[in-house]
């Protein structure tokens, strides 16, 4: 009587298991969903402007405009809810008043929330990013230009040359191509800011990408 018991129980108990094994994988592949996020900068072909450092909390700024790429390799359209961007110094997640300006759409509209993707599709927006620069090259900025003024890409690229310092102080030689400036850096290793851009979606999960103003460009 007690073997019948105790097989019983075992059955039971392992009945238990796989029902409770199969909400479990049911769970999950109800959440299941995949994306791929690209940030790449864009380093001309628009307006800037320098916002200076607030003591020692928010440090100087140059606006700047990337280009995101969000594709959804998944068998279900996802909707993303909302996002962050965080700096990463020293393994350390950072963020401040500046860093984040927006997420905008190509056409330059304030993107609406929820963003809707449809399987095998891709959406493009234009992230703005207050991108941190060095007070050495913030007083050089703020002696040249009227930083109460917006500036193009292009004249502070010129100046960056004459200065022989991009915005993080590494040294760089430039070719000057008549109507526009091309930047070599000489630095090793290149100063940067690292940059990571997160989405989070409806069913709960979250995907990011990491950008930083020197890497190669990718498109996913």
């Amino acid at each position: 009587m007690q073997n019948k018991i105790n097989t019983f129980i075992g059955i039971f108990a392992l009945i238990v298991s796989l029902v409770a094994l199969y909400f479990s994988y049911k769970a999950n592949l109800d959440r299941s969903e995949n994306l791929r996020l690209s940030l790449n900068p864009l380093r001309s072909g628009y307006t800037t402007k320098i916002t200076p450092p607030f003591h020692d909390k928010i440090p100087p700024l140059i606006n700047t405009t990337w280009e995101l790429v969000i594709t959804n390799t998944s068998d279900r359209t996802i909707a993303i809810l909302k996002n962050q961007l965080y700096m990463l110094e020293k393994s350390t997640k950072s963020e401040y008043t500046g860093l984040n300006q927006g997420i905008y759409t190509l056409t330059g509209e304030k993107a609406d929330f929820p963003i809707n993707i449809e399987p095998g599709k891709s959406v493009k927006y234009y992230v703005h990013i207050g991108y941190e620069i060095t007070k050495k090259s913030f007083d050089y900025f703020n002696n040249k230009f009227d930083i109460s003024n917006n500036m193009s890409m292009m004249s502070l690229k010129k100046a960056m040359c004459q200065r022989g310092k991009d915005v993080k102080d590494n040294t760089i030689e430039c070719i000057n191509h008549g109507t526009s400036w091309s930047l070599n850096i000489l630095s090793s290793p290149t100063k940067d800011n690292y940059y990571i851009f997160n989405v989070n979606t409806a069913r709960d999960n979250s995907f990011h990408t990491v950008g930083f103003w020197y890497k190669e460009k990718t498109t996913y």
